[in-house]
Order: C-alpha cells, then sequence, then structure tokens
C-alpha cells in the first residue's frame, strides 16, 4: 500500500488535496512440473497458499499430498511446484459434501472476526477478505485484490496445515456466483458464508452438492438460503 496526493471534490464544489491509499498491485507466475501454467494478479502475502489453492479449486490436485514439493523464489514473485502426478491428469469434478451441522454463535463469530479485521480494505476500499473457521474459531484471514485470490489463500492454508475440509467453513466478503460456490466445493468445505448475495444458480449448485450458503452476514442478522 502506498499513499497518493487526489483532489477530493464535494457537492458544494469544495477541492481540497488529499492523501489518498493505494493498494500495491503484484503478481506471480505459477509453475506445475516445470511448465508455466498460470499468472495471477494479487497481493504479496501468502503466495503458497494462493498458488495450492488454485490448484485444488481447479481440480488439479487434491490435497496436499498431491504435492512433491513447493518453493517460492526469493522475490516471491514465482512459485514452483512439483506435483506426484502429472498435470494432464486433472479431474475437476464436484463431489457432494457430507452433511453437517452448525451453531448460530459460530457463524456470528465469523461475522464479528470479519468486521474488525480487513485493515487493507479500510485503508484502500481495493481489496476483499476470507475468513477460514472451524466450530467458529478463526484459523485464518486474509485480504487480496479479489475476492477469488482470498478464498484460494485460504482454502490454500486449510491444506497446507492438513486441516479437515468437513470441520470447516468460509466467510468471504464478496458476492457468491457459482464460480465461489465452487471453490468451497471443490476444496470441499460444507458452509459458505458471504456478507453479500448468491445467484440463482448458485442456489442451484448449492442444493445439488450439499453446500450450505449463509448470506447477507452481518454482525445483527444473517439469511440461510438453503
Amino acid at each position: 500500500m502506498n499513499l497518493k496526493k487526489v483532489t477530493k471534490i464535494t457537492p458544494d464544489g469544495k477541492r481540497e488535496i488529499v492523501e489518498s491509499a493505494i493498494i500495491t498491485e503484484f503478481s506471480i507466475i505459477l509453475y506445475v512440473n516445470d511448465v508455466k501454467w498460470m499468472s495471477m494478479v494479487c497481493t504479496s502475502s501468502y503466495v503458497k497458499e494462493l498458488a495450492i489453492g488454485r490448484l485444488i479449486t481447479e481440480g488439479v490436485i487434491s490435497g496436499i499430498d498431491d504435492i512433491k514439493k513447493i518453493t517460492v523464489n526469493e522475490e516471491g514473485d514465482s512459485v514452483y511446484v512439483e506435483l506426484v502426478k502429472d498435470i494432464n491428469d486433472i479431474s475437476k469434478e464436484y463431489k457432494v459434501l457430507p452433511e453437517v451441522s452448525y451453531e448460530n454463535e459460530w457463524i456470528f463469530q465469523m461475522i464479528q472476526s470479519f468486521t474488525k479485521e480487513g485493515k487493507l480494505h479500510k485503508k484502500t476500499k481495493a481489496a476483499h477478505s476470507c475468513v477460514l473457521g472451524r466450530y467458529g474459531e478463526v484459523l485464518f484471514q486474509c485480504e487480496d485484490i479479489g475476492r477469488h485470490n482470498a478464498m484460494d489463500k485460504a482454502i490454500g492454508y486449510m491444506c497446507l496445515h492438513k486441516i479437515k475440509p468437513e470441520e470447516c467453513m468460509l466467510f468471504t466478503s464478496g458476492r457468491v456466483p457459482t464460480e465461489m460456490a465452487g471453490k468451497a466445493i471443490a476444496a470441499g468445505i460444507p458452509i459458505l458464508i458471504s456478507k453479500a448475495v448468491p445467484t440463482d444458480r448458485t442456489l442451484e449448485m448449492a442444493k445439488c452438492y450439499n453446500l450450505k450458503l449463509i448470506c447477507k452476514a452481518w454482525p445483527d442478522s444473517f439469511e440461510i438460503f438453503n
């Protein structure tokens, strides 16, 4: 993050020079089995987790045991992943999630953690957040330029630390179209929470794969969509 002088104009025509916080754009290249696989625009934190999460949500791996070796270069802008299997063995078939239960208190604990953090967004208004929780306890929280990246980082953290996905829930700050719901399903996480809303197709996908959708999640209430 850095500061830039900008001209602020109010409805009464008043002009003022102020400092505005600008988010720092970073980019990484992900190599899989010595082949350049993907470039990603992101923030510079948790790039290893981002790489692992992206491999999971794209169906390249199912867990950390599919990775033989992962390294990040000194500059932090290149991640090298060596897989146990060949890159051509990709299967993006979603599996039905297990039936789980939760306490309302856990959801509000996740909401509370989300509202307390998000420092980068509060300063720049240009970042999305994702929170990984287990039984209401916050295990990991991150921010990124894109909501997809933030969720992949949380999923990558879960995978890297060998946390059971069926015990977890995710909180995302962004809207929930099918590609966001698909990430949770691909990771095996049965509860997805958002302060925003899902689409009609997301509701169909959630029903098909038994993903519990809790949206419009704010400190005073949340809505259960299925």
